[in-house]
C-alpha cells in the first residue's frame, strides 16, 4: 500500500518503508504468523524484510520519538528482568517511562499494521498517534504476564485485534512488548460519539 496512513495531517512527502514494529525491538530473525501475506503459514524472516510503504518520511520522522520511548521501555524491562533473575545482582536504579508516549507508540503501531494489511485504522487510533490530548482520552491498561496467549513475534512482541462478537464497530487492541500486554480501547464517550463509524 503506497499511501501514507497519516495523510489526514497534510504535508506528505515521499512514502518510506515502515517496520511492523519499531526496528530496534526486533531481533535479526523474526518468526511471523498471522498477517494475511503469510497465507496461514509461520515464516522466519529477517527484520529488514518486515516493512511496507505506508508512511511518508515527514510523518515517520515526527513519530520517531515514539519508537525511542518503546525501545527505552523494552530495554528497561529487560534490565529489570535480568536483575530479578539474578539474586546476587547488585544492580540498582530507576527507569522513567512516559505512559502517554508509550500509548501513542501503540497507536502508531496499530495504525501501521492496519495500513500494511490494506486496512484503515479507526480514527481514534490514527489521531492519537500524533496527539497527547487524543491519546489521553483513550483507555490504556498495561498487564504484566509471564505467558500471554497473544500472538508473539519471537516471544517478545505481538499484536492482536479484538472485535465484539455482535457489533464489529466495537474493537480494542493489544500490543505485547517485554512480557507486558498493553490494551488500547476507546473511551465510552468516544464510542457514544460514533468514532468507530
Amino acid at each position: 500500500m503506497d499511501n501514507c496512513w497519516a495523510s489526514f495531517r497534510g504535508g506528505c512527502d515521499t512514502v518510506s518503508r515502515e517496520h511492523y514494529f519499531s526496528e530496534g525491538l526486533l531481533p535479526e530473525i523474526v518468526t511471523v504468523s498471522g498477517p494475511s501475506w503469510t497465507n496461514g503459514e509461520t515464516l522466519k524472516l529477517s527484520r529488514k524484510s518486515l516493512t511496507a510503504k505506508c508512511l511518508c518520511r515527514k510523518h515517520n520522522s515526527e513519530l520517531s520519538i515514539l519508537d525511542k520511548e518503546a525501545i527505552a521501555f523494552h530495554n528497561a524491562m529487560d534490565l529489570i528482568k535480568r536483575a530479578l533473575d539474578d539474586p546476587k545482582s547488585s544492580r540498582s536504579g530507576y527507569h522513567i517511562v512516559d505512559g502517554t508516549m508509550l500509548l501513542r507508540w501503540c497507536c502508531k503501531t496499530i495504525a501501521g499494521i492496519h495500513a500494511m494489511e490494506n486496512q484503515v485504522a479507526p480514527d481514534f487510533i490514527v489521531r492519537s498517534a500524533f496527539d497527547n490530548n487524543s491519546a489521553a482520552a483513550l483507555g490504556f491498561s498495561p498487564i504484566v504476564s509471564e505467558n500471554t496467549s497473544l500472538q508473539h513475534l519471537d516471544g517478545h512482541i505481538g499484536f492482536c485485534q479484538y472485535i465484539h462478537e455482535h457489533d464489529s464497530s466495537v474493537v480494542f487492541y493489544s500490543i505485547v512488548i517485554a512480557n507486558m500486554a498493553f490494551f488500547v480501547f476507546p473511551s465510552i464517550q468516544h464510542h457514544a460519539e460514533g468514532v468507530f463509524h
